[in-house]
Formats: C-alpha cells, sequence, structure tokens
C-alpha cells in the first residue's frame, strides 16, 4: 500500500538511509553556516564524509547497491561536497566567482564520473580527477589552521584552496581509489575535529 501511494519507498534501504543521512548533514550544516556557526558547520561536514564513507561499505556488505542509490549517491555528494565547502567559502568572505566555479566544477566531476566511471586495472582502479569528498576532506583537515588567520589572509588562502579544487576535480589526475591517500583521513578527520573544539 505504501509503495502504491509513495512509489520511492520501494527503494527504502539501508544503504539508501545512509546515503540520505549524508545529503541531511549537508543541509544542517548549510544552515549552520548560514547562521555563522562554522565549527558546527565542519563538524557535520565530517558526519557528510563519514557516511558518503559508510554507504559504499554498507552497500558491499548488504549488496545492496542499486542505479537508484547510485544517484541518490551523487546528489548527495552534489549537496554536501560542492555546495556547502562553496557556501562556507563565500560565508567566510571568499567572494562569489571562485566558490561559483567551485560549485560548477564539482557537478561537472560527478557527472564525469558517472558517465565513465573508474579507470585503470580492477586491483588499481583510479578515479579521474580528485574526487569531490577528497577536496571536502582536505577543507575540514585544514579548518584548524585557516579558521585561525586574520581575515585577509584567511580569504586569501580560501580563494587559493577553491581555485585549486576546482580546477584538480575536473583535471586528469590520477587519484587511487584505494590507498594511503584516502586512509590517512581515517586520522586526519578526527585530529581536525579535536583541533577545532579543544585548541
Amino acid at each position: 500500500m505504501a509503495v502504491r501511494w509513495f512509489p520511492a519507498a520501494k527503494h527504502l534501504t539501508i544503504t539508501n538511509a545512509v546515503t540520505t543521512a549524508t545529503a541531511v548533514a549537508a543541509f544542517a550544516a548549510l544552515a549552520l553556516a548560514a547562521g555563522g556557526q562554522i565549527r558546527w558547520s565542519l563538524t557535520l561536514l565530517a558526519l557528510a564524509i563519514t557516511t558518503d564513507r559508510l554507504d559504499g561499505i554498507v552497500a558491499r556488505r548488504l549488496r545492496s547497491g542499486s542505479d537508484f542509490g547510485g544517484e541518490l549517491d551523487s546528489l548527495a555528494d552534489g549537496l554536501a561536497f560542492c555546495v556547502l565547502p562553496a557556501f562556507l567559502a563565500l560565508r567566510l568572505g571568499a567572494g562569489l566567482l571562485v566558490p561559483l566555479a567551485f560549485v560548477a566544477a564539482g557537478f561537472w566531476r560527478l557527472a564525469h564520473y558517472n558517465t565513465t566511471g573508474l579507470s585503470g586495472e580492477a586491483r588499481y582502479p583510479y578515479y579521474t580527477g580528485l574526487p569531490t569528498t577528497v577536496i571536502a576532506a582536505w577543507l575540514l583537515t585544514l579548518a584548524p589552521a585557516w579558521l585561525r588567520l586574520p581575515a585577509g589572509a584567511r580569504e586569501g588562502v580560501l580563494l587559493a584552496f577553491m581555485l585549486a579544487g576546482a580546477v584538480l576535480m575536473v583535471s586528469g589526475v590520477r587519484y587511487p581509489k584505494e590507498g594511503t591517500a584516502s586512509r590517512m583521513f581515517y586520522v586526519l578527520i578526527p585530529l581536525a575535529l579535536v583541533a577545532l573544539w579543544v585548541f
């Protein structure tokens, strides 16, 4: 009966619920950033990065991956790792032009991945262009440092970061799907959160 009135309900799985949590965390982070609660916004960005990682793990364990889940994941990524970082930069005085370029590059990056997928051999797959999640993770990892900069310097650092991120997302840079470059965020992100709130 529920599916008859709400057809999308047939896609209600644990995996898709975790993916939805990424989008919800991102929207809450946007609302907090709009109110000037930057540290809480960055904390929710960390949650979004975590749930984005978890949905893939859950999908593989439960063998519940689907086309719907892939589309949902891409939409959540666009909000959490393209729009949210750009809005944070805008809120912190980085102007409008570069955050707009960051959003455009991020969505092009996601669309490119959706149509081409991973490259390389089965044992050593890689992304072409830096994933949006990686750029967002670096933004979070470096936050304790750039938040403490004087206003003018902070704006310059954010502008440079966002511009570099935009270029790298749509570049031909190869980024391994698994490896040290990805696993180090398991340590860096918790450390960044501690630094963000304690120091």
